[in-house]
């Protein structure tokens, strides 16, 4: 063991039982809160990651989802189901997916329709979950979406140098926020002041300034750098007022400082590369004396500290190597177990950290050459790699211009500061010492989101659960009067879902009729029937009937309620590169995509179809088989579907149909057993049919020779499918149905199924097809599954535009380390 490493752990008291009973009663009881915060309370941390960060309208959208616990960054064990949305520039949704994570992630796509408007969205994702939270970490990421006629939109704004990459040109309207280091000033002890300057569109400032007291003396000056953030530190002496002067277009403005307290306790945080360094200090009598100090991060307390002695101050070095990676937050607490000084530093231990090597056997390619891809994951602790990651390789022009935010800003830093920090990924490129300064800076401004420890010890942090964790689809609803919506009534609820297996389930509703039943996991939208009945018979045959309302509501966000950065404005460096290659892209989709089907150019002189017409090609794209034995409409049925009491009674009087009851084995075609039968094309058992209003019915087929052969051997003895009103989308053409008591036939949506990303395989396709390929993505993967024994190997192949690409892995580890690595190649142009 390192000798610094000891000597540090004669600072850092993890419970220490000599002495005040108080504080090691209450350094116990953050322990307990904090391990019962980070085992059933913590939240939840949603993280996207997309193929690119700007398209035009008709491309697609691929993307990754990861889902995970919010403080140790593992598979989350409360909820599997991810929604992700696109929202545009006036906070709607205009796109809403619904995804089931099974594991650490989930891989999904959003096809842009062709019609949206141009403009800067946003791409957001969270859990329900998540909406327990106060102020809930939302994830958000900025895309840009052009339309190709309108070449370079005004929208873009112009690019910035990688140095400055989103300062703006200062104006005499500044907004100047200070913030004092712990929490508050107090004279005559030395003193941190972080402090942040924007304008009145907010973005940042760049400047210089200086602190001067009321006399104008000059006593500091300081600098704010990229985001407009800065730090200053002095000692202010009682009896002095004290100015921050800020000299703009060569008029000089003054701002008050935050007036100092008298008495009190400052709380001073240093890092370097080998040493947090923690220094407490008070003005007050014997103020340190019985004072606790604890540091936590990521649900761990890493340091506890319990001043015996009167002294004034104390001192306590901490090794950055014992340290993991993340948001680390300092408290210092009196002798009564108040908390009276807080402190946010950002932890970035190069010891945690893993290597994701992306190797490439050549630089540069031909066009159409393919490329293979070595990925290797390396851990610098020595552990088995291990981990689920994406991966994506688009042109260089599909990316923005500044440091874009990937997996490790947002789990690390952004979303543990209520996803306020501009540009985050900046903070974790290359590190510099003037990065590691602006790093403090921001930790110096923004305050701990999490909880407050007085609620916490108080036991107030607890959720009110208002959205529980959802482990699949929940079909829910309840259960009223038939003549009152209104008026709840408790019964008994059925609930049959037609999938290709049938699923049924029974049970009582809550006293005020409430339902639930799940959670299911089924994708697109399946029929369901859902029945009700008494749980006690009553003599007024009217009681005895319900109306049954399903909820069917997707959560609402109040977008323009969310903290957002203050500037988010993105800039783009090749945005009429992209706009060019992508408009010829859009020109060739069709052609390169194995689906699409080429027709050669014909006129036709098209003739308004008929209602029979229409309804002919529905039933064709719908059906299984072929011609039916017999084909009857509910419509055409002597007397209507309101004549009859059950499906049962409509069958009747079917062709070549006998029945005999209301129950199992009573429908016949041939005189051997049970015809199968299907509704909307699902196997369904017979008792079912019993539940189907007649008034649901569109029509019904009877198949006995032939035509039954196609649905093998179960249709030994004959079909009879039955399809429900809807299965043709022929709602103008349908007739209003009656409520039916008791039964509702409807459908439920699943969750969204994900398209397979498509790229065209060169070793096959014809490369003399006179196509040109201009994809922007030459390839997507999502599941990218790394262990012991490696990594699966990508392949793609190169397209016909020329220029530099990027391959970029992003992902997450089996204990929690978020990894971004990327890679460049380029590919020639054959023209010279």
């Amino acid at each position: 063991m390192k000798l610094p490493y000891l000597l540090s752990l004669v600072f850092i008291v993890i419970f220490s039982f000599l002495g005040f009973t108080q504080q090691n009663e209450l350094l116990q009881n953050i322990n307990g809160k904090l391990n019962r915060y980070t085992a059933t309370e913590s939240p939840e941390k949603v993280y996207v990651q997309t193929d690119k960060d700007i398209y035009v309208n008709g491309e697609t959208v691929w993307y990754k989802a990861y889902l995970l616990d919010g403080v140790t960054h593992n598979i989350s064990d409360k909820s599997n189901v991810v929604y992700v949305e696109l929202v545009n520039a006036q906070d709607s949704v205009v796109v809403q997916q619904k995804l089931f994570a099974e594991s650490v992630g989930v891989a999904g796509n959003i096809d842009i329709p062709e019609s949206l408007g141009e403009g800067n969205y946003r791409l957001s994702a969270y859990s329900k979950y998540m909406l327990n939270e106060k102020q809930p970490a939302i994830f958000s990421k900025q895309i840009a979406i052009w339309k190709p006629e309108n070449k370079v939109s005004k929208m873009i704004p112009a690019p910035r140098s990688k140095e400055r990459p989103s300062t703006t040109k200062p104006d005499n309207k500044l907004t100047v926020d200070f913030f004092p280091e712990g929490g508050t000033l107090i004279y005559g002890i030395e003193n941190t002041l972080g402090i942040k300057i924007t304008n009145a569109k907010g973005n940042e400032i760049s400047t210089y300034g200086k602190i001067v007291d009321q006399n104008n003396t000059f006593i500091k000056d300081f600098e704010t750098f990229e985001f407009g953030l800065g730090k200053v530190s002095y000692s202010p002496e009682a009896g002095k007022t004290y100015y921050a002067s800020i000299t703009i277009e060569g008029q000089e403005k003054k701002y008050n400082l935050p007036t100092p307290e008298n008495k009190g306790y400052v709380l001073n945080v240093v890092q370097t590369p080998e040493y947090i360094t923690i220094k407490a200090t008070s003005n007050i009598n014997d103020g340190l004396k019985g004072s606790l100090l604890v540091g936590h991060s990521r649900g761990r307390v890493f340091l506890s500290h319990t001043k015996e002695s009167s002294d004034p101050s104390f001192l306590i070095k901490i090794p950055m190597e014992t340290m993991v990676d993340g948001v680390a937050h300092f408290t210092l607490f009196t002798s009564a177990g108040e908390p009276v000084c807080e402190r946010l530093i950002f932890i970035n231990n190069p010891d945690n950290d893993y290597t994701l090597k992306i190797e490439t056997p050549l630089a540069n390619y031909q066009k159409r050459q393919k490329v293979d891809v070595a990925l290797i994951l390396e851990s610098m602790q020595g552990k088995e790699p291990s981990g689920s990651f994406s991966a994506s390789v688009i042109s260089k022009a599909a990316k923005t211009g500044h440091a874009a935010q990937n997996i490790e800003s947002w789990l690390l830093l952004n979303s543990d500061l209520g996803g306020t920090v501009q540009n985050a990924g900046f903070f974790f490129e290359e590190e510099t010492a003037k990065k590691r300064f602006l790093l403090d800076a921001l930790m110096l401004t923004h305050g701990w989101r999490r909880f407050v420890w007085k609620e916490m010890l108080n036991n107030n942090v607890s959720k009110n659960l208002v959205y529980e964790p959802e482990k699949g689809i929940m079909i829910s609803g309840k259960t009223t009067a038939f003549d009152n919506k209104y008026q709840p009534k408790a019964s008994k609820v059925k609930l049959l879902l037609i999938d290709d297996d049938f699923y049924q389930e029974q049970k009582a509703t809550e006293l005020n009729g409430d339902f639930s039943f799940g959670p299911f996991f089924f994708q697109d939208s399946i029929p369901l029937v859902l029945q009700s009945t008494p749980i006690t018979k009553a003599k007024n045959k009217s009681d005895n009937d319900f109306s049954i309302q399903v909820e069917t509501r997707q959560p609402a966000i109040n977008y323009s309620n969310l903290s957002q950065p203050e500037n988010n404005t993105l800039a783009y460096k090749y945005p009429k590169e992209y706009i060019d290659i992508a408009s010829q892209k859009k020109q060739v989709d069709f052609i390169l995509n194995p689906n699409t089907i080429r027709l050669e150019e014909v006129v036709v002189t098209e003739k308004q179809k008929t209602r029979k017409e229409i309804i002919d090609e529905r039933i064709s794209e719908v059906v299984f088989h072929n011609e039916p034995d017999h084909r009857v409409f509910a419509d055409s049925i002597i007397g209507g579907t309101g004549s009859y009491n059950s499906v049962f009674d409509m069958l009747r009087g079917l062709p070549g149909v006998r029945v005999f009851g209301p129950g199992l084995d009573s429908i016949r075609i041939r005189s051997s057993g049970t015809p199968l039968i299907l509704v909307n094309g699902s196997p369904t058992p017979i008792e079912f049919i019993n539940t189907i209003n007649p008034f649901d019915v569109e029509f019904i087929d009877v198949l006995k020779n032939s035509g039954a052969a196609a649905y093998g051997h179960k249709a030994f003895d004959g079909v009879v499918a039955i399809y429900l009103k809807g299965v043709l989308g022929l709602s103008g053409l349908e007739k209003n149905k009656t409520p039916n008591p008791n039964i509702l036939n409807s459908t439920f949506k699943g969750f969204y199924k994900t398209r397979e990303f498509y790229s065209p395989n060169y070793a096959i396709v014809d490369q003399k097809d006179g196509l040109q390929d201009f994809r922007t993505t030459l390839h997507w993967q999502p599941d990218i599954i790394m262990n012991e024994q490696g990594a699966p190997s990508l392949n793609f192949y190169t397209g016909d535009v020329s220029g530099s690409y990027m391959i970029h892995v992003e992902g997450i580890t089996e204990d929690g380390t978020p990894v971004s690595a990327s890679q460049f190649f380029e590919v020639e142009d054959d023209t010279n």
